[in-house]
Order: C-alpha cells, then structure tokens, then sequence
C-alpha cells in the first residue's frame, strides 16, 4: 500500500514540471542588435536645391555616407551629426546614409533641415519648402 503514495507524489511532480515556466506568458527577448545604413531622403518642392545642411540624431551614428560628392559631417553632440550635402540634390531621392549600430531602432532617428539653398544663385530658401526624413 505504501506504493499509492509514491505514485501520487510522482504524477503530481510530473504534473507540475509539465506546467512550469515556457516563457509563453512574458515578452518575447528583444532580437540580436543587427548594424546596417538608414537612408535620409530629401523631400522638396524645389527642383533646383544645390545644398543642404541638416542634423540627424537619435543615437549612436557609426559613419555617414552619400552619393553626391561633396558630404561634409562634423558631430553635434554625443547622439547627433550635422550633415551637409552639396550638388544636384534630386527630389525624393536619398542624400545621404547613416550607419547605426541597430536598423532595428531606426524609428528612434531623426533628420532636421537647418539650411538650403538653390543650385545656380546659392540663395538661401526658407526650411520650410524642404524635409529630410530617416528610414529603413
């Protein structure tokens, strides 16, 4: 009779393991940091920009990077560069990529127009005629 007992006291141990911890209730781990480039595009009702200057801040910027030749970045603070990007700036097209240590945190970065100014003339344009915007 003595084996009832242990039996009850096994299948109630096996019971309880079965419900233990599946980490199905909590959230889920944050994913592997993954390092890459966001690209910062150029919105603008001007077809003849030459020039822009912006800040991009956020976070951590590794490197910055552009297509047009003249780039010039200077840091702005720990978490921000001031960017300027020179030539025929497309509209809508990408001026310049930040390389950041998590894309994954890209909606954590953001781009500020300080200045712009036409192509031919260098006549200085109101900001408000022009964005930048940080994406994926």
């Amino acid at each position: 009779m003595r084996a009832l007992p242990i039996v009850a006291v096994l299948a109630l141990g096996l019971f309880a393991l079965s419900c233990g911890d599946s980490n199905t209730s909590g959230p889920d781990p944050e994913p592997d940091p993954v390092a890459g480039w966001l690209s910062v595009r150029l919105t603008t009702s001007n077809s003849d920009d030459g020039g822009i200057m912006f800040t991009v801040s956020g976070g951590q910027i590794d490197s910055i990077r552009s297509s047009y030749s003249e780039l010039h970045t200077a840091a702005a603070g720990s978490t921000s560069r001031r960017v300027i990007v020179a030539g025929t700036l497309t509209p809508g097209g990408v001026i310049a990529e930040v390389l950041v240590p998590n894309v994954q945190s890209a909606t954590n970065y953001s781009a500020t127009v300080e200045q712009v100014a036409a192509r031919d003339t260098y006549q200085q344009r109101p900001t408000s005629s022009v964005s930048v915007a940080v994406e994926r």
